[in-house]
């Protein structure tokens, strides 16, 4: 039997009235004494009854709590349900902290336990709520709940964890005017869209074009640098997303320079990566792209044109396979302040090459694979890579037809390491 006592001037009045609340107890019963309670006391009661949104016939309290420091109330609920709050993708790399919310809000909660399926994915700080997203793919994530009667309830979720997959967009202002970006996250159904300004678009197709405005509002201000960026995320695609290029506006119809300043990809499903910042009609440039983080081409079959003319590139985060790609032919094309590269330790099905690092400027270092593998054309490979003063090649040519003008330009090249034999080369 559970008793909720009410108490007046120390002494204790004789139980008069029991009520059965069985939603509450089961088959426990309330006892309810208020026989011979001042009109004061009655009203105190009344109050706490009002003030806790139940009836004063039920008075369901939970704990323990005093009225006017004259009503004392103890009754224990049992927990009847828990749930995880927290909602959307987790990006690798933050520290997220789970939420929950048990029923009825005001039972005694006496312990909690946070617990994942797969800690590779995401683990918690011992001891906290707080999870570390680590890598990508999909974690289960369990809280257990104890109340102070005993009964003990779970609950669990998946919760999704990513890259940060859509690029970041710098967007400035000349003479008033906008810059915009497109986008088209060809997934095989539907996906969000988030803008970065508190913009998020649902249902977004795939093979279509979107685009967005920015008003100077909801991004991050730089004033050192005096321009707003946004992060843009495309997410949540019920399928792969297998391709993501730049595409034009309609809000001008000249030339048209997209200002991305980083994108890092967080599919693995890309299977084109050619064209990515660049049209190949030339009328949509990334000249402010500073870095790109890719983190596999295992289905990847092209990635010529990928940063054609990103001129502000500086770094390029490679995977350690070429995986599928058979061309990369202006790949890194004009892409002025690329200074060093690290490329995958071969160049598996490689066979298009050719004006590949033309036009970098910048480019001192480079290391290339210990064999030419499956390549037929270095066509103009390192054409005018001013600042490129020594390279070893490989041993032997290999497969490799096409040779002409591989360095035609590099003004600094003072010491260079040629096979023994031009082997099958035809135009060197």
């Amino acid at each position: 039997m559970k008793y909720l006592c009410v108490c007046r001037h120390g002494n204790v009045r004789s139980v008069a009235l029991a009520y059965q609340i069985k939603t509450i107890f089961a088959q426990e019963a309330i006892a309810v004494g208020y026989k011979d309670l001042s009109v004061n006391t009655m009203a105190m009661l009344a109050h706490w009854a009002d003030t806790t949104a139940m009836g004063l016939p039920e008075l369901k309290a939970l704990g323990h709590r005093v009225i006017g420091n004259k009503v004392s109330l103890t009754v224990d609920l049992p927990l009847e349900s828990v749930a995880i709050t927290n909602t959307g993708d987790f990006v690798i790399g933050e520290t997220v902290e789970i939420t929950r919310q048990h029923t009825p809000a005001i039972a005694k909660i006496v312990n909690t336990e946070y617990s994942v399926d797969d800690p590779t994915i995401a683990e918690f700080n011992p001891g906290t709520n707080q999870l570390v997203i680590k890598s990508m793919g999909a974690v289960n994530v369990t809280v257990t709940l104890t109340d102070n009667i005993g009964n003990v309830m779970s609950t669990s979720k998946t919760l999704n964890t990513i890259l940060d997959y859509a690029p970041l967009i710098a967007k400035y202002d000349v003479n008033n005017s906008a810059v915009h970006l497109d986008i088209t996250p060809t997934a095989t159904t539907k996906g969000f869209v988030d803008w970065g300004d508190g913009t998020v678009e649902t249902g977004r197709t795939s093979t279509t074009i979107y685009q967005h405005q920015y008003n100077n509002t909801g991004g991050t201000w730089c004033a050192n640098l005096g321009y707003w960026v946004y992060k843009i995320r495309i997410y949540g695609a019920t399928g792969d997303i297998t391709c993501w290029k730049v595409e034009r506006h309609n809000y001008t119809a000249r030339i048209q320079y997209h200002a991305i300043l980083w994108a890092v990809f967080g599919t693995n499903a890309i299977t084109d990566y050619s064209y990515a910042f660049y049209t190949s009609a030339g009328n949509v440039l990334c000249r402010e792209l500073q870095a790109c983080t890719i983190p596999t081409f295992a289905s990847v079959t092209n990635t010529s044109y990928m940063f054609y003319s990103c001129y502000a590139l500086s770094s390029i985060t490679l995977p350690a396979s070429w995986g599928s790609v058979t061309n990369t032919s202006y790949m890194f094309y004009s892409c002025y302040a690329l200074s060093s590269i690290t490329l995958p330790a071969s160049w598996g099905s490689v066979t298009e090459a050719s004006m590949m690092f033309y036009g970098c400027s910048a480019l001192s270092s480079i290391t290339l694979p210990a064999s030419w593998g499956s390549v037929t054309s270095t066509l103009g490979m390192f054409s005018y890579c001013y600042a490129l003063s020594f390279i070893t090649l490989p041993a032997s040519w290999g497969s490799v037809t096409e040779a002409s003008i591989m360095f035609y330009g590099c003004s600094a090249l003072s010491s260079i390491t040629l096979p023994a034999s031009w082997g099958s080369v035809k135009h060197p």
